[in-house]
């Protein structure tokens, strides 16, 4: 354990100006750490601390501070809610914000082998579009969109993180990064990199939706190192044209020869899913739903499940499973999160339990539907018999105890 990680674990235990106690690290950065905390009135939150060495350092606080008045002008759910910002009393800023349960976008590629089926990336950049439209009628740049800082909830909702570069509709940048190339060269727009922060606007989010769209669809990013960026089809030949095209108009070098704005780009979006899908995007429960039916038709999981429970046909759905503590595993901007894994392979209960009617975008066939519903009728079956049997054995034994106390309890005085 370095010393920046032994100073953070030392703040446990610690309030923050009486009314915040720093419980647990869930996240460390260059910048800042973060823990899991506890209001005084009982409320769990997320506490994000500027580090010692940044504190008398008034560009990095300006940042620092910038990020939650950002996020809170966007107003929407999609965003990560800022609820307080102070400063401790040894002068280090913090923010308070709502506490998270789920992996990055990043995490979760990476935990699925590197790539992400197309309907499940679509699904999500429905959501993140959705974000951008309600920050760019704020006049609001995020300018850096990217996996790592996209967070999707055990609710199935997105969460579009780390404000803390993001543009006003009154052009004023943090002066931390006027002059810097700012964002992340392998999602930044052309004019991004430049250098020129005036050259950018709301189509610079546009290109970095598409360069993190066609990472989590391909494994890889569109430049990969080069200057050149690729088109989607070069990486996956056989994908529908649709999906190539509303990937490829993002990611032009020119801005002009992108998407207009955001809501084309989610109109382009949703009829992109409904080609490839056949039914309305899917999100929150739904979402979820999908990821379960996918996870179900990889095959690691149908082997699993010939080991485990070869009576399950391979198109029933799977069982989403975000493990270990509640709330231990949020991401908030350059702060990365801890390892945490998330399973996708399939619970037979959960099979039973979920209805084959609820799906949508993907629907199990017919006689995947009828299969489960034919063996779920046994079991059920099953569960009575040994129910009312178990109900027999009660009353055997209440009536034996009955006939052999009666004799004692007549003979005693």
């Amino acid at each position: 354990m370095n010393k920046d990680r032994i100073l953070a674990e030392a703040l446990v235990g610690r309030w923050l100006k009486g009314k915040y106690r720093l419980d647990r690290v869930i996240g460390f950065g260059g910048m800042a750490v973060v823990y899991g905390g506890l209001h005084r009135n009982g409320k769990r939150v997320a506490i994000k601390l500027l580090l010692a060495e940044c504190a008398d350092e008034p560009l990095i606080v300006e940042r620092f501070v910038r990020e939650g008045y950002a996020a809170n002008a966007v107003d929407h759910d999609g965003v990560v809610r800022v609820d307080d910002d102070d400063v401790s009393e040894d002068g280090r800023a913090f923010l308070v914000m709502e506490l998270l349960d789920g992996v990055s976008l990043e995490e979760l590629r990476t935990q699925q082998g590197g790539k992400l089926a197309a309907g499940l990336v679509l699904a999500l950049g429905y959501q993140l579009l959705d974000v951008l439209v309600a920050a760019h009628a704020k006049g609001i740049i995020h300018r850096d969109i990217k996996p790592a800082n996209l967070f999707l909830t055990k609710k199935g909702e997105l969460k579009v993180l780390d404000f803390g570069i993001a543009r006003f509709r009154d052009g004023k940048v943090p002066r931390t990064i006027t002059l810097m190339r700012m964002g992340t060269p392998a999602y930044a727009a052309p004019e991004q990199m430049l250098g020129n922060q005036n050259l950018v606007d709301a189509r610079a989010d546009l290109f970095a939706t598409g360069a993190t769209l066609f990472h989590l669809l391909t494994g890889t990013t569109p430049r990969d190192g080069a200057v050149t960026v690729r088109s989607l089809a070069e990486l996956l030949p056989n994908t529908d044209p649709a999906l190539v095209a509303l990937i490829d108009r993002s990611l032009q070098e020119k801005r002009e020869d992108r998407w207009s704005d955001a809501v084309t780009m989610r109109s382009a979006l949703v009829e992109t899913y409904a080609h490839i899908e056949s039914g309305s995007v899917a999100t929150g429960k739904q979402l979820l739903e999908q990821m379960r039916f996918r996870a179900s038709e990889r095959p690691a999981s149908r082997a699993a499940r010939a080991v485990s429970a070869a009576a399950f046909a391979p198109t029933v759905p799977g069982h989403l499973n975000f493990p270990g503590k509640p709330n231990l595993s949020p991401i908030y901007g350059d702060v990365p999160i801890l390892p945490v894994k998330i399973s996708l392979l399939p619970d037979p209960l959960e099979e039973m339990r979920t209805s084959v009617s609820d799906f949508r975008g993907v629907q199990p066939s017919e006689p995947a539907a009828a299969t489960l519903i034919e063996r779920a009728r046994p079991l059920r079956k099953t569960r009575v018999l040994w129910l009312l049997g178990g109900i027999v054995v009660v009353v055997a034994a209440v009536v034996l105890c009955v006939v052999l106390l009666l004799p004692m309890l007549r003979s005693a005085p």
